[in-house]
């Protein structure tokens, strides 16, 4: 299985390029792991930066790599910086001025991928999506404050670590714990096996999987209704489960979107993205006239807030400084999800 290596500085960077060759001392001996790891955030506490130079072994390759203590850089798989727009800046920037040196890689190996690593990431988490959960999480937390509030009292954090006893939740509590889940930089599907487990919460898994979905399209997407709606029921139609949900987004689409027809159904998740495409349609300089409404939807707030993204709509409420905390605190520094049956203090 092949592994990935992470470079410790700038400057090793510019060597490697350079040289064409990697010394071992130029890597993070404690980042690296295998590619499936890396693809399933299964390691979550190894951290990567956007502009982190990275490059992953063959398993041969590897042995040769620990054997000599050096390696020519056209024998690695791949190797590119970790995001996406960085890689491509840089690498034009290495392309230009140093062509021959450039050309020579491919030459010498013609299966050699250069390329960013960002987008192999099962739970994709580029540097705009901050904003993009700052927004959901301020919009939401300035609508539903008390019941935000609520919920963090019963969250206790221990250095890396919340520890979260289900004997106190009520089933209220657990929309607004998948708006926080969103943030949590890991595979979210391990939440499944622990909080989120057993039959009278598999509402709450498919609300989990629908919020990752959404993340994913305002992520990749300027958004209109009608590819909004057509996004989610493409993602909900691969599993057969789910059907009924992108039948009913196929519904919404065509009859409420398109032709200007009601349409009523029972289903939650329906109703939530059908009250969010409502509420897109309030002018971003607008949205304080959200706090003077009652019944609101949480969920459809907290999508409204993503597609407004952070930095408008701190323009209008001001947030304070809890909010862009608590985003990055459970986005790069909460590790792990206790469940106890019993409250840790008892």
């Amino acid at each position: 299985m092949s592994k990935l290596y992470r470079v410790i500085s700038k400057e090793y960077v510019t060597k490697i390029l350079s040289e064409q060759k990697i010394a071992i001392d130029y890597v993070d001996i404690n980042s690296i792991q295998n590619l499936v790891d890396f693809v399933e955030f299964a390691n979550p506490t190894i951290q990567y930066k956007a502009d982190d130079f990275l490059f992953s072994l063959s398993k041969e390759n590897e042995g040769l790599f620990g054997k000599n203590k050096w390696l020519e850089l056209s024998k690695v798989e791949q190797f590119g910086w970790y995001y996406a727009k960085i890689h491509k800046s840089e690498i034009q920037l290495y392309e230009s001025t140093n062509p021959k040196k450039f050309n020579s890689l491919t030459d010498l190996n013609n299966a050699l991928k250069i390329d960013s690593f960002d987008k192999y990431r099962d739970f994709y988490r580029p540097i705009n999506a901050t904003n993009v959960l700052n927004g959901a999480f301020g919009l939401a937390y300035t609508v539903f404050k008390d019941d935000y509030d609520n919920i963090f009292r019963k969250i206790k954090v221990q250095k890396d670590k919340w520890i979260i006893d289900k004997s106190i939740l009520d089933k209220s509590d657990y929309p607004i714990l998948t708006h926080l889940f969103l943030f949590y930089n890991a595979e979210t599907k391990g939440l499944n096996k622990t909080l989120l487990k057993g039959d009278k919460l598999e509402g709450v898994r498919i609300l989990s999987y629908y919020l990752e979905t959404a993340l994913n399209y305002f992520l990749r997407n300027d958004y209109t209704m009608d590819n909004f709606l057509s996004k989610m029921q493409g993602e909900f139609s691969k599993f057969p489960k789910l059907m009924v949900f992108s039948d009913d987004f196929k519904l919404l689409n065509n009859l409420y979107v398109k032709k200007g027809l009601q349409v009523e159904t029972k289903n939650k998740l329906t109703n939530a993205t059908k009250e969010f495409i409502d509420l897109a349609k309030t002018e971003s300089d607008n949205l304080n006239e959200l706090l003077t409404q009652n019944d609101l939807n949480k969920t459809a707030v907290f999508l409204l807030g993503m597609l407004n993204l952070g930095d408008r709509i701190d323009e209008q409420f001001s947030f304070d400084n809890f909010i862009p905390a608590i985003v990055d605190l459970t986005m790069r520094h909460i590790v792990d999800i206790k469940v106890s049956e019993h409250h840790p203090c008892s």
